[in-house]
């Protein structure tokens, strides 16, 4: 088992949880940050910088809080993995020459080659759209977090969005 010394206001807000049955947790110290700060896959940014919707809950938490103990400020955290690092650009340029000689022109073959290339548009355009779904879900899923900084810099999170 994992003991944590924590400080006498920690105590308290913790204390006020459990008599609430609220899952709060302490997730850092430090004091209060000026600037959106990334760490170890979270973005944690002060609440005058985000530009999340609070949900009332969330608030009524941080007022219970602020009732019994003095606090620094809020901050949102937002659970944000590294994406995978953007492809490299193409280095070699690609050139077309004009043939030397008149190209006979075989109805046939033309209508071939363009229902091919709508093929492959169209499975283009399906897999675009697969992984614009796959992302929108993935962002669906981030886990916002609304943590309050205690006086002694403790960070408490009070409220998270899939509660």
């Amino acid at each position: 088992m994992y003991i944590q010394k924590v400080s006498t206001p920690t105590r308290q807000v913790l204390s006020l949880a459990q008599k609430h049955h609220w899952g709060f947790r302490v997730v850092g110290s430090g004091g209060m940050i000026d600037n959106p700060v990334y760490q170890e896959g979270w973005w944690f940014f002060p609440l005058k910088e985000d530009k999340s919707i609070i949900p009332t809950k969330a608030f009524q938490r941080v007022e219970e809080v602020r009732s019994k103990n003095h606090i620094q400020g809020l901050i949102v955290a937002h659970d944000f993995p590294k994406l995978l690092p953007a492809p490299l650009p193409q280095t070699k340029p690609i050139t077309i020459e004009k043939p030397e000689k008149e190209i006979d022109f075989d109805k046939d073959k033309a209508v071939a080659t363009l229902g091919a290339v709508v093929g492959a548009v169209l499975v283009g355009l399906a897999t675009l759209v697969g992984i614009v779904l796959i992302t929108g879900i993935q962002l669906i899923l981030i886990d916002p977090s609304l943590i309050v900084v205690l006086e002694d810099g403790t960070w408490v999170s009070v409220y998270s969005w899939l509660e």
